[in-house]
């Protein structure tokens, strides 16, 4: 039988991006995987395109739903949480997938449990390679591995990767319960790198699949700037997450965010990196790289007014011609460039009153820390108690089962007594001193026909209620389905109606006070119809070994002629010592039984079948 595929969530985020989600969703229904399966998941960014009633349209079977904001990264999360999947996949809605693109990733990521995510290879549309998986820099730059080299059968061979790009990647849902969502502060770019980093922190294998294909158009739904600048900027809060030690070094970079490159956001993305340290460090981590960032940004500042001189000798030396002319004007430019620093200088004071605020909202929240702590100890305390409570109900569960082990000791003794006698010399002569009168009784009526089903006789005392009577029943009659069940019961008026209407018993013989009474008659009228009924076995219900009728319950069973008699306890617990037939009684009632046999017979002889006999015996 072939194995059930795992069910997989195929996660889709578009903004905007109507012109591509008819190649990407398209290709999904061809993929070499149950359609039953799959669970395909849109998450739109609150696009204006039409896309949403677009795919409501067109592709009525994939799930919509619709993000608060555009944030990549909140809207994966917002369809991780709504999805069912073993297996999550996060696709990029500008990307066309192969027929095996998923099978691939399944082969590998279900061959080992410690496998938390598998990547694809991706191509560009025209055949060249746009990412194998990532490689690092210097200074924490990540890059895609063969982007845009010709596809010529290089990285083919599967082998485990440091990171992986969520362009076209599949993850096992406890890695994703284990490591958490996507850090949303990232918003897109760099968050497939810290997602990978988290996940070999906390023990995850990540393989690269290069029979997994998927086609992408690069940048498809972000233009060169947006993504310049995001994987500037979050290069940065990565290495605030995760290594803060190193934040100052690699605060330049390739200078991005400096006047270098005709741009001068450096300041204004420093408050988002020092947000990024407070939230993930302690007061003590973040208070020791604070020098170290400030130094480094004077450095950079520094750099910049460099910079900006030898631009202005430049201009000087190549216009010399014009020195006198332009003076005021470099004069002004300079004037404007002091002021430029002068607003620096007030932009780094801002900050470091940002930073101070900071620093008070960590100090509370380690106030709020040491506070849980406490409660926890106090928890611990309290599962110390429950634990030391829940060893003590083991002891006493331990004593209750041994007392049952000796209780159904007792009965195995019980019923070991109980079928010694019934195979005692005793017992079979008593059967044989009465079986000849009970035989000319079965000829006299009509003999019954022979039956192929296990008949099964149910005595009820007095003593047993009638709820615990109809759960026995019901157990005798799931137990011996094929079997004639009968049921004698001896019963208060208000028990009549209740075991009048039981439907587990195919025949029963009821009597009360206030319908038939058991009478002596009575009784021997039902003793030769049991007789008739060529009974299995006989089982009394034992509430107490010693009640009122019980004594006419066992001499029932023994006469009815069953060839197995038992007992049935209905409370173990209550039963102080077991009750035996013992050899006394046994004479006792079955010479009892006979003596009345006897004279019924005599009296039946008499009057009955020879009477004219005995009318001339009293004439002479």
């Amino acid at each position: 039988m072939q194995k059930k595929m795992p069910l997989v969530s195929i996660i889709i985020v578009n903004y905007n991006g109507k012109r591509f989600l008819k190649d990407c969703f398209d290709s999904l229904p061809a993929l070499n995987y149950p359609k039953n399966r799959l669970e395909i998941i849109m998450i739109d960014n609150s696009s204006h395109d039409d896309s949403i009633e677009y795919v409501k349209r067109q592709y009525p079977r994939i799930k919509v739903f619709k993000n608060d904001t555009n944030n990549y990264c909140r809207a994966n999360n917002l369809g991780i949480t709504k999805s069912k999947g073993e297996y999550i996949a996060l696709l990029n809605n500008d990307t066309k997938a192969d027929k095996n693109w998923l099978i691939e990733l399944i082969k590998v990521i279900s061959a080992d449990d410690e496998i938390g995510a598998v990547g694809s290879k991706i191509l560009f549309p025209d055949g060249r390679l746009q990412g194998a998986g990532h490689y690092e820099f210097p200074d924490f730059y990540w890059s895609d591995r063969g982007f845009k080299e010709e596809n010529k059968g290089q990285y083919s061979v599967i082998e485990e990767i440091k990171s992986l790009s969520h362009c076209a990647i599949l993850y096992r849902r406890k890695c994703l319960d284990s490591i958490g969502l996507l850090d949303e502060d990232f918003n897109m770019f760099v968050e497939d790198v810290d997602m990978s980093i988290r996940a070999r922190q906390k023990g995850w294998r990540m393989f690269y699949v290069p029979l997994s294909i998927a086609y992408h158009k690069f940048h498809g739904s972000a233009n060169d700037d947006l993504s310049n600048f995001f994987c500037e900027r979050n290069r940065l809060l990565l290495i605030a997450k995760h290594y803060p030690q190193k934040l100052a070094d690699a605060l330049f970079g390739k200078g991005h965010f400096t006047v270098l490159n005709k741009n001068n956001e450096l300041i204004k993305i420093l408050p988002d990196v020092f947000s990024k340290l407070a939230k993930h460090h302690t007061q003590a981590t973040v208070t020791s790289v604070l020098p170290g960032i400030f130094e480094e940004l004077n450095k950079i500042l520094n750099l910049e007014k460099d910079y900006l001189i030898k631009q202005l000798n430049g201009l000087e030396k190549a216009h010399s011609h014009l020195l006198q002319e332009v003076i005021p004007d470099k004069d002004t430019q300079l004037s404007e460039k002091n002021q430029l620093l002068e607003q620096k200088d007030t932009e780094i004071t801002n900050l470091n009153d940002k930073i101070n605020q900071n620093l008070g909202l960590i100090s509370e929240k380690n106030q709020l820390l040491e506070q849980k702590d406490a409660q926890i100890a106090g928890l611990r305390d309290q599962i110390n108690q429950n634990l030391s409570l829940i060893s003590n109900k083991d002891t006493q569960l331990s004593e209750k089962n041994q007392f049952l082990e000796q209780k159904d000791a007792q009965i195995g003794n019980l019923n070991n007594e109980i079928n010694a006698i019934y195979n005692s010399e005793t017992y079979r002569f008593i059967a044989r001193s009465i079986w000849p009168l009970l035989n000319i009784i079965k000829h006299i009526k009509i003999k019954p026909k022979k039956h192929s089903q296990k008949h099964i006789l149910i005595i009820k005392p007095n003593c047993v209620g009638t709820e615990e009577t109809e759960r026995v029943l019901r157990h005798f009659r799931l137990t011996n389905q094929n079997s004639f069940m009968l049921l004698i019961a001896n019963l208060f008026e208000e028990d009549y109606a209740k075991l009048c209407e039981n439907q587990d018993i195919d025949e029963r013989i009821l009597f009360s006070p206030k319908c038939n009474k058991l009478t002596k008659v009575a009784f021997f009228k039902l003793l030769f119809k049991l007789r008739r009924k060529k009974i299995d076995e006989a089982i009394i219900l034992v509430g107490n070994p010693v009640y009122h009728g019980y004594r006419k319950a066992k001499l029932l069973a023994v006469l009815s002629g069953a060839n197995k008699v038992r007992l049935y306890f209905l409370n173990i617990a209550n039963f102080a010592s077991p009750y035996s037939f013992t050899l006394f009684r046994i004479i006792w009632r079955s010479f009892y039984s006979s003596a009345l046999l006897f004279c019924i017979f005599i009296l039946f002889f008499t009057f009955i079948i020879a009477p004219q006999k005995f009318k001339k015996i009293f004439r002479k």
